[in-house]
């Protein structure tokens, strides 16, 4: 039975499930608009070798509304002192999209936590690309809200029709209980990780998809591994977009697992 419960850290009352036991602690991000809930598959796949630790993060999930100047940086800052209440001292962390944004962020400013780090195609982008526009986003989320149960299952079934169909409730869940008052926070505005990237010294792997969604390029990776102060290696899975877990979960789980073994020993 996983733990299922609540911390109150930096003045915000944050939900958390864990797996628990006497092993070495991951720690799982989730990306905008998502929750802990929907890490339950990778979950249950490593649960007997790790203590599994998901984070609803401000606005997500269970976890209380961020205020308005609420940036990244700070919800690393949340991250790391959920970390400590829970008596974490060290972790791997894999965060996707947004979750891996803030993990990156943790690696700056609590690197002696971390054993290593897995990011699930983050946005690496190019220094010239214009803010991005939430409108869309925001109206069809207002309108998925509005729909009956069985018509937003239909809808996020025919969205990501490579998905398993445990996948789909979970996802479905997390938008229903975003707070939409998140897009008119700093959480919004991506933090430039070209200057932490030199300061990152905990092993990374980078993950990426080559299908319509995913974020990275090549040329988005070879940047990356050209500015990082550690260890880093990239891992691109044919056929998946930005949810590259969920698009292929065999090969990623299998590069995961992989890359897990190896922490700590660098």
């Amino acid at each position: 039975m996983w733990i299922n419960d609540f911390l109150t850290v930096n003045g915000a009352r944050l939900h958390y499930l864990r797996t628990g036991g006497a092993k070495p602690a991951l720690i799982l991000l989730h990306g905008f608009t998502d929750s802990a809930a929907e890490w339950w598959s990778l979950t249950e796949a490593l649960e007997a070798n790790y203590d599994v630790i998901m984070i609803d993060t401000r606005g997500h999930g269970e976890s209380d509304a961020p205020p308005a100047d609420f940036t990244l940086q700070d919800q690393a800052r949340d991250v790391e002192a959920v970390m400590r209440a829970l008596g974490v001292t060290q972790a791997a962390v894999i965060g996707h999209s947004m979750g891996a944004v803030t993990a990156i962020q943790l690696a700056v400013i609590a690197p002696e936590l971390l054993t290593c780090l897995i990011l699930e195609d983050p946005p690496l982008l190019p220094k010239d690309v214009p803010p991005a526009d939430f409108t869309d986003w925001k109206a069809w989320l207002t309108q998925f809200k509005g729909l009956t149960p069985e018509e937003r299952l239909e809808q996020t079934r025919a969205s990501n029709s490579k998905w398993h169909e445990s996948e789909l409730q979970p996802t479905i869940d997390s938008k229903v209980r975003f707070y939409m008052g998140t897009f008119d926070t700093a959480l919004t505005q991506l933090p430039d990780w070209r200057p932490a990237a030199p300061r990152i010294h905990t092993p990374t792997l980078l993950i990426t998809g080559d299908s319509a969604g995913a974020i990275n390029t090549p040329q988005h990776v070879q940047e990356a591994a050209s500015l990082w102060g550690g260890s880093f290696r990239a891992e691109r899975i044919t056929g998946a977009g930005h949810n590259v877990r969920r698009d292929q979960p065999a090969a990623y789980l299998k590069i995961v697992t992989a890359f897990l073994n190896t922490c700590g020993d660098a």
